[in-house]
């Protein structure tokens, strides 16, 4: 689809400064510019964001599908959970971010706790 703009365009007369001249005494011209739809680029790859955890491995038993509970198996050192020190290996998992993980595959549950750098998470623990 192509469609045409007309665009009026004012010149001064020879040697004469446009403000000092009178608008009855421009000549116009007419130019016809096509209007051209613009050419789509594609959007520059966003920054690649890097995704971690809060440091620690959980775990169910391996009995056990959903409706078993899902327990923190092993803190790994300098992660949040590690500096933090309120979680503790044996702490069953209740809830992430106020979602409750019961019915939840391992899988789901990662998914909720892993995020960008400097992001936050609300976990809910029995202890």
């Amino acid at each position: 689809l192509e469609t045409t703009s007309v665009v009026t365009v004012a010149s001064s007369l020879d040697g004469v400064e446009l403000s000092d001249v009178r608008a009855e005494e421009f000549m116009k011209q007419r130019i016809v510019i096509p209007v051209e739809a613009p050419k789509v680029r594609a959007a520059p790859p966003p920054p690649p964001v890097e995704i971690v955890g809060v440091g620690m491995l959980l775990s169910r038993p391996s009995d056990g599908g959903p409706h078993t509970d899902i327990s923190v198996k092993e803190i790994y050192e300098g992660f949040a959970v590690h500096k933090d020190g309120t979680i503790k290996v044996g702490d069953v998992l209740v809830e992430v971010d106020g979602q409750g993980v019961q019915l939840m595959t391992m899988g789901e549950v990662s998914e909720l706790i892993l995020g960008p750098v400097g992001s936050e998470v609300t976990l809910l623990l029995e202890k």
